[in-house]
């Protein structure tokens, strides 16, 4: 048994990422690893990569789908099949550090009750091949706080919550995972199905620890991320935060202490995703947005922790046309 799994979900990277990726992980100084490669029903040469990288590696397994089950149906697939104690996911855009996999077992081998552990990233950006940080990927909020020191969600909730969501920048325990089934989202197709696992897991956990080591390569705004889609004219992306308010709804149905961080949660998401929305989907995201507020109403108080309570309100009193000019005039 391998002490470590590595679950890479593959639909369409460029062929020189995918091998960036794949020679990233296959060179890690820790040889005792699983490599899960999901081939999403991907098209062009992935397939072909694919197959080389396994012929030349004996500890690559391939799942191969005959459709494209989203980034979150792909992950799953491996899920089902990993026989590690510990498990991380990598993008096939994406590539880790060559020491990335044995610093990270190292760490939680000495902190044997820690179930996650979160590290930093770089930002890689690919117009001038320059590493860049940022504090979205090296949970300085909960660095300030907590240090090397344990928590859980219920001290450090507000911070994690406010803290990169990603599922790659984490290394689980996999009983994490498989005790509790708490598996990916398949009702996202991409965007959302990790930030929900990620919750879960955060709730679940008995011990998080922060790793404050870069060891993660996180190609930034490539022309296929998930971020720049939202923002073209010619996708529905605008619906998924929409649909990430009413799973984070069902979060906190079922963990009520916890109802105010999650509802504060659900209307900084909501707002903040009015400047990400391509401007010809603005109309159509302010009237589902409008809708679920007609159904979905919030305490004054939250609206006041959350600073949206003007906002909140303008959106339900006045049609997209008024509420534009609100936008306009506030700003003058």
């Amino acid at each position: 048994m391998s002490y470590v799994s590595i679950i890479v979900p593959v639909y369409n990277p460029p062929a020189q990422y995918l091998r960036e990726c794949l020679d990233s992980i296959c060179n890690q100084t820790l040889k005792d690893i699983e490599i899960i490669l999901v081939d999403n029903a991907s098209t062009g040469n992935n397939p072909e990569i694919i197959a080389e990288y396994q012929q030349k590696d004996s500890r690559i397994k391939v799942i191969k789908l005959n459709q494209n089950m989203g980034y979150s149906g792909a992950c799953n697939r491996a899920l089902k099949i990993l026989s590690s104690p510990y498990f991380q996911i990598v993008d096939s855009d994406d590539f880790i550090a060559p020491n990335c996999c044995q610093t990270l077992l190292s760490t939680m081998q000495k902190y044997p009750n820690c179930d996650l552990l979160l590290f930093c990233a770089y930002e890689y950006h690919n117009q001038d091949n320059t590493t860049h940080t940022t504090s979205k990927y090296d949970y300085t909020t909960l660095a300030r706080r907590f240090g090397s020191q344990p928590f859980t969600f219920n001290h450090g909730g507000r911070e994690l919550l406010g803290s990169s969501s990603q599922a790659w920048n984490k290394f689980y325990k996999s009983s994490l995972v498989l005790n509790n089934q708490n598996f990916l989202d398949e009702d996202f197709v991409s965007f959302g199905g990790d930030t929900i696992f990620s919750y879960y897991n955060y709730l679940n956990a008995h011990e998080i620890r922060l790793l404050p080591e870069r060891l993660y390569y996180y190609r930034y705004d490539t022309a296929d991320s998930v971020m720049s889609k939202i923002s073209k004219k010619s996708c529905t992306y605008f619906l998924a935060p929409i649909k990430l308010a009413h799973k984070i709804d069902l979060i906190a149905q079922k963990y009520p202490n916890h109802q105010e961080k999650f509802k504060i949660l659900n209307l900084q998401i909501l707002k903040i995703f009015f400047t990400r929305i391509h401007k010809d989907n603005r109309k159509a995201y302010f009237q589902c947005v409008k809708q679920y507020f007609k159904q979905n109403k919030y305490p004054k108080q939250f609206l006041k922790l959350s600073g949206t309570l003007k906002w909140y309100r303008r959106i339900l009193k006045f049609n997209y046309f008024f509420y534009k000019l609100t936008q306009i005039f506030n700003r003058s």
